[in-house]
């Protein structure tokens, strides 16, 4: 994803220099960038951001000079924020494929998809600068250890105990 931000960004200031059909050309195939690595996550509504992104890239497409500088570096922040969002979805997905996993899994199966809930969940915990989340952490990883060890509906309990804690813990941020 780095490579393909780094390609938004790269016409994003191309598209700062640029004017008329050259400018809406460029715009097209920003907007469509974005859109592709943004429609991957399933578990975050990103329309609003990208909403926000696009009518930006459309005044991009119409400035030049330094509004045109100032605005791309704008849009540039706001890719960024989306950047991270777009990551934070994917721990999330991950982290739920996991818990499904786990719910059938036995022994050192389990084990393996336990240690790798924990990883993901200790991303998104690092992801997450604007809250303190530890105690919430803390909470999943304890979930996650039981559910290692459960079978049945216990196990299916608590799956879905988990997947809401850590859809709220995507809300703190």
């Amino acid at each position: 994803m780095k490579e393909t931000i780094s390609k938004i960004r790269t016409e994003m200031n191309e598209l700062a220099d640029k004017t008329g059909s050259e400018a809406e050309k460029i715009a097209v195939s920003v907007k469509s960038s974005i859109k592709g690595i943004a429609d991957d996550i399933k578990s975050m509504d990103l329309r609003e951001d990208m909403h926000k992104l696009f009518e930006g890239i459309d005044d991009l497409a119409k400035k030049t000079g330094d509004g045109a500088k100032h605005l791309s570096s704008e849009l540039g922040e706001q890719l960024d924020v989306l950047a991270e969002k777009i990551n934070l979805g994917r721990n999330y997905d991950r982290a739920n494929a996991g818990i499904d996993s786990l719910i059938d899994a036995t022994g050192d199966e389990a084990a393996k998809i336990t240690e790798d809930v924990m990883d993901v969940i200790k991303k998104i915990a690092s992801s997450v600068k604007s809250v303190d989340i530890k105690e919430d952490v803390d909470k999943i990883s304890n979930k996650v250890k039981e559910l290692a060890q459960a079978t049945g509906n216990e196990a299916d309990d608590l799956a879905s105990d988990l997947k809401l804690i850590v859809k709220k813990l995507l809300k703190k941020e």
